[in-house]
């Protein structure tokens, strides 16, 4: 995400392992939430179903911990919105500080997660032969002759696990490549500061080399590629994103999305690339895309954070293996395999900081009542059951363990 940055102090912010005790009423004797699978009702099942699911939600996820989740947004004054998909189902739609499912938000680096996807769409309908391309078929015209000759090896896995190498085009999440005429030779003018391949240097410049190399390799502007080969298949409509002044959408920045529009889009890869009744992405670019491909080290993160795919954040919470499409400023498109959920938090990012305790609280919702009221659908009735609930006092604990880093 935009303004992400090295940390060399402690361990990143994961979230206490206590939340597990929530839900330990519905565990079973392997540990393991057991999730029911869902009747499909639709012809096209892996479309996202929208108020039907909503209608029949209420034996779908615990009704007082969603609860909490909204009042907790409504609290919070950047939070524009909290979506949560089952299966193909919207369980859950919530907007706040006048927000509404018609309006668009800029996802800020979520952009990166697309343009990655629309580089998938490219390689499988051959426009590139595969990731492992290098920048030197795309770019010769703007390699500068004197260039460090490495740089044409960089290819464009370099690239979307953000270690080119390259110095970071965009410090301090001040894109500094927008002040240029000329992006991708702004970009590739920039020092290699170490072998291509070696080391985590994120830089918002790295993707949009991305799209201008989706434009060039499959002769269609990139906008007009990812209309065709993912928005439309989706059922996004796109009004904005912000393009280089050769009219190319910028690969790592400005995307704007409608919420439930980002819910299609983790859709798409909870269900392994299938949309509509058509497999819009190959199933092992989704594999390889929510795969670890790169181990960036000690990062600052609001969440416990495993490595990085092809631009999707993986991150550990509350027990569960959870990879996310992430932006500045709180804007977070999370999938969850193992519960079967999409989960989408949309916010205000304008004079946004990093790290801030706007994120805690995002934490504290995902940890202490998203994830749990979707691993216990309902409270228990019985006393015998309600008696293996945590006590007070051990949601005290949670509550605290989340509340300061």
């Amino acid at each position: 995400m935009a303004g992400m940055m090295k940390r060399t102090g402690p361990t990143l912010l994961g979230v206490s392992p206590l939340v597990a005790l929530l839900c330990s009423c519905c565990s079973t004797g392997t540990g393991v939430p057991e999730v029911p699978s869902r009747a499909q009702t639709t012809e096209k099942a892996d479309v996202l179903i929208l108020d039907e699911g909503i209608r029949s939600s209420s034996s779908e996820y615990d009704s007082d911990l969603m609860a909490g989740a909204g009042e907790l947004g409504a609290r919070l004054g950047r939070l524009h919105a909290l979506l949560v998909v089952r299966d193909n189902h919207l369980l859950f739609e919530k907007y706040f500080n006048g927000f509404d499912r018609d309006r668009e938000v800029n996802v800020k680096s979520v952009t990166k997660t697309v343009t990655a996807a629309v580089l998938g769409t490219a390689v499988r309908e051959g426009h590139v032969r595969g990731i492992d391309e290098t920048v030197g078929r795309f770019f010769a015209p703007e390699l500068p002759g004197d260039a460090d000759d490495r740089k044409a090896s960089i290819t464009l896995r370099h690239l979307i696990t953000m270690t080119a190498g390259l110095e970071c085009a965009s410090p301090g999440g001040n894109d500094q490549m927008q002040d240029s005429p000329d992006w991708a030779g702004f970009v590739l003018r920039k020092r290699l500061l170490h072998p291509p391949g070696s080391v985590f240097e994120y830089s918002t410049g790295n993707m949009h080399l991305v799209s201008i190399a989706i434009t060039r390799a499959t002769g269609s502007n990139t906008f007009d590629f990812a209309r065709r080969t993912l928005f439309d298949p989706l059922g996004i409509t796109v009004r904005e994103w912000q393009r280089d002044p050769q009219g190319i959408p910028h690969g790592g920045n400005n995307l704007y999305l409608r919420p439930i529009d980002m819910a299609r889009f983790g859709l798409l890869f909870l269900q392994k690339g299938r949309y509509g009744g058509r497999q819009v992405l190959g199933s092992e670019w989704v594999d390889a895309a929510l795969s670890l491909q790169y181990d960036p080290g000690r990062l600052w993160s609001p969440f416990h954070l495993n490595g990085l795919g092809y631009m999707w954040w993986l991150f550990r919470l509350s027990q569960h293996d959870v990879v996310a499409a992430w932006g500045h400023g709180g804007q977070f498109i999370f999938v969850v395999p193992e519960l079967r959920l999409v989960v989408v938090l949309a916010s205000r990012w304008e004079e946004a900081s990093t790290p801030t305790p706007y994120y805690r609280e995002l934490c504290r919702m995902m940890e202490v009542y998203v994830l749990p009221a979707f691993e216990c659908r309902r409270r228990p009735a019985t006393p015998q059951a309600a008696a293996s609930e945590p006590s007070v006092d051990n949601r005290r604990r949670i509550r605290t363990a989340l509340a300061d880093p």
